[in-house]
């Protein structure tokens, strides 16, 4: 399978870590039930990225589903923590909405469906957070 994802890595990365670009997002380790119906997704066009959705347009689900496996099997480390450019308050504001929400714009905590170390949460279908770029998830907000 190793081979027949190499498409994938120009976006994703070779083992897919991901890049440094949020809308190319880490793959390796993610529950292999998540990435299986992402790909359905911008397959089938409920998510719209046209190179995704011509890539994976006449692709079968068990193939799909072998794809998904693979990439959930992917273990590489992950990057160093980025140090932080903006000021402490910019920082302490991120964190209480990580770990609080806001409740005044009904933004729900980050650490609500993440979970509490943000390592995921299989029971509400999140995945972790560790990883990842700092804006991935709300950019996928309308």
């Amino acid at each position: 399978m190793a081979a027949r994802v190499l498409a994938c890595a120009s976006c994703h990365g070779a083992e897919g870590e991901g890049t440094s670009d949020v809308y190319f997002p880490r793959l390796a380790g993610k529950p292999a039930g998540y990435l299986y119906n992402q790909l359905i997704a911008f397959r089938d066009g409920r998510r719209k990225y046209p190179p995704m959705n011509y890539l994976l347009d006449f692709l079968p689900d068990p193939y799909l589903k072998q794809m998904a496996e693979h990439f959930a099997s992917l273990r590489p480390a992950f990057p160093p923590a980025a140090i932080p450019t903006v000021s402490n308050e910019i920082l302490a504001r991120g964190e209480s909405i990580a770990v609080n929400g806001d409740p005044q714009r009904g933004v729900p905590a980050c650490a609500s469906c993440h979970g509490s170390t943000f390592g995921g949460n299989p029971l509400a279908c999140a995945v972790a957070r560790a990883g990842q770029q700092p804006c991935a998830c709300l950019s996928r907000k309308g």
